[in-house]
């Protein structure tokens, strides 16, 4: 523990993805928690946003496999996933395409690929569901999946 401007502060975990304002605490600690702001921007990978109308074109039309973010905005462990996803497309760069598709607002895509429970990420290779995790999951699990399945 610090002192910032005669305060006592806990920093805890920040990570370099981001940190939030300050809130103080009654016991006079200011604690600093990490905020993720999730932006479309380009990197050097790409997260695109889709919807039920060009779903399938873009997952067919790739010639990188694809894998699709199944999510909800209200869904907490949605959220989880995003810096994770951040990961996989600086990682792997344009050899893997990735989609997010909103569950809520795109129906048709949800009966299609039989969503059950948010997140689900699918993975697609040559234009066919090859395999997909359902839940929030580690960073590990997601770097052992893309592993077995690129």
């Amino acid at each position: 523990m610090g002192v910032a401007g005669g305060s006592r502060t806990c920093t805890g975990f920040i990570p370099a993805w981001g940190v939030a304002g300050e809130g103080k605490r009654r016991d006079g600690f200011v604690c600093r928690r990490p905020v993720y702001q999730r932006t479309l921007a380009v990197r050097q990978g790409e997260i695109v946003e889709s919807s039920d109308a060009v779903l399938d074109q873009q997952v067919s039309s790739s010639d990188a496999p694809v894998l699709v973010d199944f999510y909800a905005q209200w869904c907490g462990p949605c959220k989880l996933l995003n810096p994770i996803l951040d990961w996989a497309s600086d990682e792997y760069g344009s050899g893997l395409k990735i989609l997010k598709i909103d569950a809520d607002t795109n129906n048709k895509s949800v009966a299609k690929y039989n969503i059950s429970a948010l997140p689900t990420l699918i993975l697609f290779k040559n234009g066919e569901m090859k395999s997909q995790i359902i839940g929030a999951v580690a960073k590990s699990r997601v770097s052992e999946f893309l592993k077995e399945n690129i």
